[in-house]
């Protein structure tokens, strides 16, 4: 059985998936905001009843890795880390543009080149292009609002995630939305996750900018000039 987790979002979601028959067998998503490091565990302990199962009935792990909220993404990635150890299991690291087009490509429109698009907010859309194989075309990229319709290639005639809508408006053409939810279906993590080999073990997050919190030790000196100019 494997156990998919995503907190990169305002969505704390969790599945367990059947590595025998390749199903889900049940899933779980609470659109939390913030709150993520309190309730996943507890969301986990819910599945695992609902299942009559154990932990030690887990024998992989899959996570989001990003790109998303600072803080969720650390209590994601920590926990499932954490797991994969104690149990003994691997991780498998999942992107949420690999998620998104995979829950494109296994739906009924499975054939168009996709543009996985997440608003990042402060200006900024977070991007990758899939061709209609589900291969990426492009590297995970940012790119300033101004400046998007310069990242749309013309193959692209759908777009998913968060900032879909805005793809469809810069691109000034009939570009199909599948979706606009901030998150991909946890189900779609898991399905990754269950045809991943089985050397990931410690995945790394996946940022696109650098966090908004200042290091303490920065700060408190800043404090410590700005007293010392007041004296």
């Amino acid at each position: 059985m494997l156990l998919a987790i995503d907190t990169s979002g305002p969505y704390c979601s969790a599945a367990l998936w059947s590595l025998k028959q390749d199903i889900c067998l049940v899933q779980q998503s609470e659109n939390l905001g913030r709150g993520h490091a309190e309730r996943l565990m507890p969301m986990l302990e819910e599945l695992l009843a609902k299942q009559n199962a154990k932990w030690t009935d887990i024998k992989k792990l899959a996570v989001v890795i990003g790109p998303g909220s600072f803080t969720g993404l650390r209590v994601g990635i920590a926990t499932a880390r954490g797991l994969a150890l104690a149990l003994g299991v691997p991780c498998a690291g999942v992107t949420v543009f690999e998620a998104f087009a995979h829950f494109h490509y296994t739906s009924e429109i499975n054939n168009e080149p996709l543009l996985v698009a997440m608003d990042a907010k402060r200006n900024q859309i977070w991007l990758q292009a899939f061709d209609a194989k589900c291969q990426p075309q492009t590297e995970p990229v940012g790119v300033e609002v101004e400046s998007l319709a310069e990242h749309i290639e013309g193959s692209v005639t759908c777009t998913i995630g968060s900032a879909a809508k805005q793809i469809a408006h810069a691109s000034g053409r009939d570009i199909i939305i599948i979706n606009d939810s901030p998150s991909p279906p946890v189900t779609a993590v898991a399905a990754i996750g269950a045809a991943a080999g089985p050397d990931n073990i410690s995945p790394s997050p996946l940022y696109l900018r650098a966090p908004d919190a200042k290091p303490q030790k920065i700060q408190n000196q800043r404090h410590s000039n700005v007293s010392q100019k007041t004296r």
